[in-house]
């Protein structure tokens, strides 16, 4: 809950929804191959991304022909996984949600990126992480949640463990020790990928919520 705004930013963890060995083969292919990571600058801190784009509604990147093997591989494994696991919560859930329009790969290494800074999932109307590894085991930290007071409140993933949430939920990623990778995706609210996000949270910005409004403008 926001300590003014009387804001609740509400998200589901699904305990062991994707198998170890299904993430550990989402692994696999993409250690084997470590250069085809993008290591471009995240809009959030603007830190290398280290990310690696299975699909991606409009993204050029996602259909470069060198990678092309390595996202069919990777979709054989995620797409069962989000039609038969994911899509059917998040529809239950959020009765308004489409379509899977951005899947993606990241990785958070030693030696590489560690945080990913408090931030709002802006281009996503229901967001998912599924956590490749386990918290505890393989690293400490990693995915926290906050209400913007400098308090994060670390949720202790295992491997497979998902997360579902809103793009009200303000969160972040910070890795003490260890390595840390996960699969993330992004639900909108139609079936084509042609959301408008700037029509989100409407009734809630006119009724005069910060949180809201923040969000529309953002966008």
């Amino acid at each position: 809950q926001w300590p003014v705004a009387g804001w609740y930013a509400n998200f589901n963890v699904l305990p062991s929804l994707v198998r170890p060995d299904e993430a550990e083969a989402m692994k696999r292919i993409l250690e084997q191959v470590p250069d085809d990571f993008d290591e471009d600058r995240d809009g959030v801190d603007k830190m290398i991304t280290y990310e690696f784009i299975i699909m991606s509604a409009g993204a050029v990147k996602a259909t470069d022909p060198h990678r092309e093997d390595l996202r069919k591989r990777l979709w054989v494994i995620t797409q069962p996984i989000i039609a038969e696991r994911i899509a059917p919560f998040v529809h239950m859930r959020y009765p308004k949600a489409g379509a899977v329009c951005h899947a993606m790969i990241r990785r958070y290494l030693d030696r590489e990126r560690r945080t990913h800074n408090t931030h709002w999932d802006i281009p996503s109307f229901v967001s998912v992480v599924v956590s490749l590894d386990a918290a505890g085991r393989e690293f400490s930290g990693g995915f926290f949640v906050t209400t913007g007071t400098g308090l994060n409140t670390f949720i202790p993933l295992q491997q497979g463990d998902t997360v579902i949430h809103q793009s009200d939920l303000l969160h972040g990623v910070h890795v003490q020790r260890g390595n840390r990778w996960s699969l993330a995706m992004w639900f909108q609210d139609s079936g084509d990928c042609n959301s408008q996000p700037a029509d989100w949270w409407v009734e809630e910005a006119e009724q005069g919520d910060p949180v809201a409004q923040t969000l529309r403008a953002m966008r």
